[in-house]
């Protein structure tokens, strides 16, 4: 709603524009002026006009009326037409529109035009306007003559630009729309805009200039400062012409002197209402100006401050006004603060947390508001000036009239002097919290609103009151108010709104100019009939409605919004209206119960029960008698228990000042003070408390909430109200008893009475028939709700929403709170125990027959009655209620329902004294007493009320936790969920709780209702302050802790019975890297247990450490029992299988083998999913089978000479040269206590190795030949047979190679002989190789794949896992024997061959695909199996290959003797293709002397050879090192130094 719109005419809420007139032309008259509203920035208004010239001059500006400059009293502020005048009457300037054929005319048609526009320019003169002539042509025309455009301009005494060709009109044949005629049309109305703009801020200066010399000459005149009258009508004015010329710096100031001297503004003592609401009526025209220009000038703190400012100023008039002229105030104040939230509230609403705002400071800067101090929402005290800290008295006045009158008329011209930009003005940028702008929200400005209408119709209702009694009319403060009998009622027909802004005149055909002023008693008269006529309760409503609509999508609005319902909801029950009243505070209570507001909650029960009593329902009278008296015992001061004030969450003031009548006043606290159940170490939580029961004292009387509430007991047990349905008996009814919405409203007057409680009547045997009331309490998740609307395409609002729940939610949650759960363990695997507490918040006992619990699995629905007390250990499960009897407790209207649920229902008998383990006199949390019951703050109790006749047997006593358990059998797998509660009160009255409906409740948000979380009764911390309701319900555990989970209403049952057992069983040696060890997983169901039916077993690959990733693991599966029976493998990922039926006492093994690529310790997962989890974990091993050396050597003596690399050397590589002969010697050595043997060795060389093999290492392993006595094997694997390949499922090892994926692909066998090796053989294999090519990066030579697998006779076999003990003992004997059997048969198969393994298994008989027995054995090596054959692959080292420059070798004798001369020589072969010059040296060696030259040089010619000789002679004997030979060859950089071979030195 726009409220600006609807309180203000346009030319009041919208800027001002200059008025251009349009003469001449006609027909271009709307074009232009559409042009300059729609698209001229700034807007212009041109105002066409098609009269004569001489009635149109006469009009626009025709003689100015004088006024004197000093003359008596003023009668009045501000004139009411001086606005629309400016506006639309008295143009700036005049536009003379003729055509180019009247400028280029004849002389007739010249004089003609010139005649017209010189009495036009001299009228206009005269009154300081400006004129402008447009010639109209068509596009293309050029230039006007010069000549003429001379002689206009000399006539007319107009500058030659104000001439002005405006090509308007198409060319010839040229559509008018076209875009290049409407770009030459815009740019000539740009230029014409321009100059009308110009000329218009001329004129307006003109006219500032002359008000303020004006002012001086009064000023003088009068030899002082101004009247305020004449002062603010002033700095209107000068206001007003500033925003003409939009100088908006000027106008914010000249409004601001307007401002305070309308506050200086003498009234009188008492004040005079006329005045009074004259003076209110002009500053309410200046502040909205000022509100408009500080928010389009983004200055939001200005505008706070002025909001504050003039609701303080005007919040409470000085002195006491009469009754009607209070209620016209009141009526003043609610459009103020509408006003102030649309303007103002909306911004304020859209500020961040924290924002930036900016202080002027200056020459300039502090004629800012915001001197004063702020004014509260609901009127408090306001700033006292509005500039700096001035006030409104004399010395202010004259202050601010001295700024105007004085020095003041140059500031108001330039607006450079003063106003918001000054030139001497400096700022700072300050970090502001939005909070601090708080009562300037839009939420709190419209509850101020929607109060003070409220207010107001108060005041209207003892006008009406006054005038119905004959009494005075007019209060206290108006003298005919003193008279005897009532006022005569004035015809306010004749009223008419007088000359100037907020007077009043009335028609009177004798008076000059037939209107004559209203007196003072004719004012109050006037205003005492409009009040009365206009003010009633549907105003206020409209008001309130107003406030609702726009604070709908408000964020943190939700308390406000309620309160603004509640009073509306009174408004509806003063206007008659009782079901929209009643719709309207389900909404309000709904909401205070949410947020835990009990002090409203209970004003909004108040008049909530009084609406249900006049709308003759008796279901919602009783449960609201009910909730008002259990929140008034709530309420009162109880010193040793502290009640928490409010819920936790939210924000703002508690509205308890709203709500005490002529109370003190005095907040009970602020809500964002926290908890008031907490620390009360100050007393300040005490004081709150005292406070808040002294609140709800002066609502409701406790004694007679007492007797409300027990007359609405007695009514539950008997059925039969003295609340009859008359009224709304036709009207259709919901099956819960709750009429449906919109029913009329009750006869007969209706006074409020919010003081107490009216007293119940009384009960008699004349109430009619017996009636049944059914109630249903559910939690509403707005949000979800309203999302299954949308998608159920219901456009319902929140609000349709909100009542359609709040109908079946009477509060009954407040009465009864409820505390449900499970047990968190289950005493046996076939049924399971919940728990139900239920605490009566009332100060009386209810009546409580029975309580049954609704459960619901995936079989459908079942009910159950639960029992008072705890359930004995060994109780058998309870038995379930017929399904016709269950499903009618969900919607029963008839007593019909109970009385045959009469026969079902059965007594719990008290158990013996210490039947459950516990003696009656054992300490409170260990006791396990049926119908056990205690306090919320206390220790436990051990009152019964389960057993014995009176009341115990049928009441739920209050202030006490009672327990109700049910035991149940579970009907299948899933999830049992608890649904409702269903409270059987008596025969006629049924409370049903929908528990998984209700979140689960925390601290945080403490609300009455089903606690579903830590929260009632606790301490803090514990175990046992989170099980507060059942903390004397233990466990029997050991550790004896709390036994119920509160809040887990759903228990997934996973299992019925015993719980089948999983097991592994490990490989009986050590797991080799590369193999695939074998697992059993066993599955044992116990003989007492169910069969295993549907059920699955998954594996995965757990935790891994020793440098094993899960990635390097391959597990093979047995899938025997899928679709696709076969081999599954699984590499880091889950594998699920089906398992087929197993009977109870039945055992079932699955095979796996796991693979590894590196060497680690690797955990293998099974969970068995029933649907419940078993696990079981199996820990494995992998250890590297062989340790692998390699060595290089080549020809003893012979040397290379090769080209310096020009890279840096690896030093993990070793340098051959291309030609050169190299046997790698591999050697192989067996680490682990296993024997293997080794089939065959392949050398798979890398592809640009530039290496040739020369011999095949498989011949080496042919000439070591099979051990003795060991033939080629015949068993799996072996020559006779395949071996079984998993090429297709596993696909080629990828640590084989290509060597390995050939021979998986080609699947060729390998025959014996075979190399066997235990722990610490070695093989060794020479392999012969020879460089080819260049290789100058280091590269490895390839790899080395060893195929091997376990002989016969020491194949890696699992061991069986012994079998479980089951809870029934160990079993007959034969079952006994035959796991003996079993074991023993296992121990044999390992112990012997692989043959004969299959042999003793088949001889024990092996049935079905999967080769179990029926005693679920299970031959481990029986097809399908992996391949056992494993292929290692060993790395070979890295080499470079270089090329030969020179081959060296050394000849010596190879026995020599001392003394006697030898010879030793070099022989070099060059391999280039150039001679090779060397320089040779013979090192000294011990032992030996030359003969000849030690250095000789050589030149060596390519492709030849050449040698070098010395003649030695040892001189000592035995093994001597003959002398090395270092050869240099410069001209390559490259040097070789020979290796010093040993000879024997023979003695002489």
């Amino acid at each position: 709603m726009n409220f600006v719109a609807s309180f203000y005419p346009q030319e009041h809420r919208t800027p001002p524009l200059p008025l251009v007139a349009l003469i001449g032309c006609s027909e271009l008259h709307r074009e232009i002026s559409d042009y300059f509203i729609q698209h001229h920035r700034p807007p212009l208004v041109f105002h066409g006009s098609n009269e004569p010239l001489e009635q149109f001059v006469a009009r626009a500006f025709g003689p100015k009326k004088q006024s004197p400059l000093v003359g008596g009293p003023l009668p009045g502020i501000l004139k009411a037409d001086w606005f629309a005048k400016h506006r639309g009457k008295k143009p700036a300037m005049v536009v003379a529109l003729v055509e180019r054929r009247e400028l280029d005319g004849d002389p007739s048609t010249w004089n003609r035009m010139m005649y017209g526009l010189k009495q036009l320019a001299d009228a206009a003169g005269q009154r300081g306007a400006g004129v402008l002539v447009g010639v109209v042509q068509q596009q293309g025309q050029g230039d006007l003559p010069p000549d003429r455009v001379q002689a206009v301009s000399h006539n007319l005494t107009l500058d030659r630009r104000l001439i002005l060709p405006l090509a308007l009109l198409p060319p010839p044949g040229v559509a008018p729309d076209d875009p290049a005629t409407r770009h030459v049309r815009d740019a000539a109305l740009t230029r014409l805009g321009r100059l009308a703009l110009e000329l218009a801020a001329a004129y307006y200066g003109r006219l500032a200039r002359a008000v303020a010399d004006k002012a001086a000459a009064r000023r003088s005149a009068l030899g002082g400062p101004l009247p305020p009258e004449l002062a603010a009508r002033t700095a209107f004015k000068l206001a007003v012409y500033a925003e003409f010329r939009q100088d908006w710096a000027t106008a914010v100031a000249h409004y601001r002197e307007a401002y305070a001297a309308i506050l200086a503004v003498q009234i009188g003592l008492p004040p005079r209402p006329q005045r009074w609401s004259e003076v209110c009526a002009v500053a309410e025209l200046v502040h909205l100006k000022l509100l408009m220009l500080a928010v389009h000038q983004g200055r939001l703190e200005e505008a706070v401050a002025q909001v504050r400012a003039h609701l303080g100023h005007f919040a409470r008039p000085k002195g006491v006004l009469p009754a009607s002229a209070q209620g016209a105030h009141l009526g003043f104040l609610v459009r103020q603060y509408q006003v102030a939230a649309q303007e103002v509230g909306t911004h304020v609403d859209a500020l961040p947390a924290y924002y930036t705002t900016t202080t002027t400071t200056g020459a300039a800067g502090t004629a800012a508001i915001g001197g004063g101090g702020t004014t509260s929402v609901g009127g408090g005290p306001a700033a006292a000036g509005m500039t700096g800290g001035s006030t409104t008295g004399a010395a202010g006045g004259g202050l601010m009239q001295q700024q105007l009158t004085g020095g003041g008329a140059t500031a108001g011209m330039t607006g450079t002097g003063a106003g918001i930009t000054g030139s001497g003005a400096t700022g700072s940028s300050t970090i502001v919290s939005s909070a601090s702008l708080k009562d300037c929200s839009r939420a709190h400005l419209l509850m101020a609103a929607a109060r003070l209408a409220v207010a107001r119709r108060q005041q209207a209702d003892a006008l009406r009151a006054a005038r119905a009694g004959g009494g005075g009319a007019l209060g206290s403060g108006s003298a005919l108010g003193s008279g005897g009998g009532g006022a005569a009622a004035l015809d306010t027909a004749p009223v008419r709104r007088g000359p100037y802004v907020g007077q009043l005149v009335l028609r009177n055909e004798a008076a000059q100019g037939g209107y004559s002023p209203l007196s003072d008693q004719d004012y109050l008269l006037f205003l005492e009939s409009e009040e009365c006529r206009l003010v009633t309760p549907a105003a206020v409503i409209d008001v309130m409605s107003s406030a609702l609509l726009l604070l709908k999508d408000a964020p943190g609005a939700d308390r406000l919004r309620s309160q603004l319902g509640g009073l509306m909801a009174q408004e509806h029950v003063l206007a008659g209206s009782l079901s929209s009243a009643r719709k309207l505070l389900l909404q309000v209570c709904h909401q205070y119960r949410r947020e835990g507001w009990l002090l409203p909650l209970l004003q909004a029960l108040l008049s909530l029960r009084d609406v249900a009593q006049r709308l003759r329902l008796p279901a919602e009278h009783l449960c609201y008698s009910l909730e008002i008296c259990a929140l008034a015992n709530q309420l009162q001061y109880k010193p040793a228990v502290l009640v928490p004030l409010y819920g936790s969450g939210g924000s703002g003031q508690h509205p308890i000042k709203f709500l005490t009548a002529g109370g003190s006043g005095a907040a009970v606290g602020d809500e964002d003070g926290g908890d008031a159940g907490g620390n009360d170490g100050n007393g300040t939580v005490s004081t709150a408390i005292s406070e808040q029961a002294s609140c709800c004292a002066r609502l409701v009387d406790l004694g007679t909430a007492m007797a409300a509430c027990r007359s609405a007991v007695q009514t539950l047990i008997t059925g039969i109200s003295e609340i009859k349905q008359g009224i709304m008996k036709t009207a259709p009814t919901s099956t819960d008893g709750t009429p449906a919405p919109g029913a009329g409203a009750g006869p007969g007057p209706f006074s409020p009475d919010a003081s107490g409680l009216a007293p119940a009547p009384a009960t008699g045997a004349s109430g009619g028939l017996p009636r049944h009331f059914h109630y249903t309490v559910e939690h509403l998740d707005l949000r979800e709700a309203q999302r299954r609307a949308r998608d159920a395409g219901d456009p319902r609002p929140v609000a349709e929403l909100m009542h359609r729940h709040t109908q079946h939610d009477y509060g009954w949650s407040r009465c009864v709170s409820l505390a449900a759960g499970f047990a968190y363990t289950r005493p046996d695997p076939d049924s399971a125990d919940f728990y139900l507490g239920l605490f009566c918040g009332l100060p009386r006992g209810l009546p409580l027959k029975a309580v049954v619990l609704h459960f619901a699995d995936d079989q459908g629905d079942m009910w159950v009655q639960a029992l008072p007390g705890v359930v004995p250990p060994h109780a058998p499960p309870y038995p379930l209620l017929p399904g016709h009897i269950g499903s009618a407790l969900d919607s029963a209207t008839h007593s019909f329902h109970h009385l045959h649920l009469n026969t079902h229902l059965r007594q719990h008998p008290p158990p013996p004294p210490g039947a459950d383990g516990a003696q009656p006199d054992a300490e409170p949390e260990a006791e396990r007493t049926a119908g056990h019951a205690h306090a919320a703050g206390g220790p436990a109790s051990t009152s019964s009320t389960s057993g014995g006749p009176g009341e115990g047997s049928a009441t739920l006593p209050p202030q006490r936790w009672t327990h109700y358990s049910a035991r149940l059998a579970p009907r299948c797998l899933g999830r049992l969920r608890a649904e409702r509660a269903i409270l059987l009160l008596s025969d006629h009255a049924t409370v049903v709780f929908k528990l998984a409906s209700f979140p689960p409740a925390t601290a945080a948000s403490a609300q009455p209702g089903v606690l579903t979380g830590p929260l009632l009764g606790g301490g803090r911390g514990g175990a046992d302050a989170a099980a507060a309701p059942f903390r004397s319900v233990r466990s029997s555990g050991p550790t004896g802790g709390p036994a119920v989970s509160p809040g887990q209403l759903v228990l997934n049952v996973a299992h019925l019975g015993p719980l089948p057992s999983l097991s592994y069983g490990l490989p009986s040696g050590l797991a080799l890297l590369g193999e695939h060890a074998p697992l059993l997983a066993v599955l044992e169901v116990p003989r007492e247990g169910r069969p295993l039916v549907n059920a699955c077993m998954e594996f995965v690959i757990g935790r891994t450490s020793g440098g094993l990733q899960p990635g390097d693991i391959v597990l093979v599966v047995d899938d025997a029992a899928g679709p696709q029976p076969g081999l599954m493998a699984l590499n880091n990922e889950r594998y699920r299988i089906q398992l087929p039926t197993v009977q109870p006492g039945r055992r079932y093994t699955v095979r796996l083998w796991a693979r590894a690529s590196a060497a680690g310790t690797a955990a293998v997962g099974a969970m068995l999913l029933c649907p419940a989890q078993v696990t079981a974990t199996a820990t494995l091993t992998f250890e590297e089978p062989f340790d692998f050396k390699c060595r290089m050597s080549s020809e003893v003596g012979v040397h290379t000479l090769s080209l310096p690399r020009l890279t840096s050397r690896d030093l993990g590589s070793t340098a051959l040269t291309i030609g050169q002969p190299v046997v790698l010697t591999a050697m192989l050595r067996a680490l682990q206590p296993a024997v293997v043997e080794v089939a065959s060795a392949q050398v798979a060389l890398e592809p640009g190795s530039a290496i040739r093999l020369v011999a095949d290492p498989n011949q080496q392993l042919a000439a070591h030949g099979p051990p003795p006595g060991v033939g080629p094997p015949t068993g799996p694997g072996g020559p006779s047979q395949a071996p079984t390949s998993l090429a297709s499922t596993l696909g080629p090892d990828p640590a084989a190679g290509p060597a390995g994926a050939a021979a998986v692909a080609s699947g060729a066998l390998v025959v014996a002989p075979y190399t066997r090796l235990t722990k610490s053989d070695v093989m060794t294999l020479l392999l012969p190789i020879c460089p080819t090519e260049l290789l100058d990066h280091p590269r490895s030579l390839g790899r080395l794949n060893i195929r091997w697998r376990r002989p016969a006779g020491h194949v890696l076999l699992p061991q069986q896992p012994a079998p479980h003990a089951t809870a029934s003992g160990s079993g007959s004997g034969s079952d006994a024997a035959g796991s003996s059997a079993e074991d023993g048969g296992f121990a044999g198969a390992e112990a012997g061959d692989a043959e004969g393994q299959r042999e003793g298994e088949g001889a024990e008989g092996a049935v079905g695909e999967a080769n179990q027995r029926g005693d679920g054995f299970v031959d481990p090596l029986a097809p399908p199996c992996p391949d056992p054959w494993v292929t290692t692959t060993l790395e070979l080292p890295r080499v470079t290959v270089a090329e030969s420059l020179l081959t060296a070798r050394t000849v010596g004798p190879s026995a020599i003797t001392t003394g006697i001369p030898f010879t030793y020589s070099l022989q070099l072969q060059n391999f280039g293709t150039t001679p090779l010059e060397l320089m040779i040296t013979l090192q000294d060696a011990p032992g030996f002397a030359c003969a000849n030259e030690r250095s000789p040089s050589l030149s060596v010619p390519p492709r030849e050879r050449a040698g070098v000789s010395w003649q030695l002679t040892a001189s000592q004997p035995g093994h001597q090192l003959l002398p090395g030979v270092r050869l240099l060859a410069p001209r390559h950089n490259c040097a070789l130094t020979t290796q010093s071979p040993h000879v024997y030195v023979q003695p002489f």
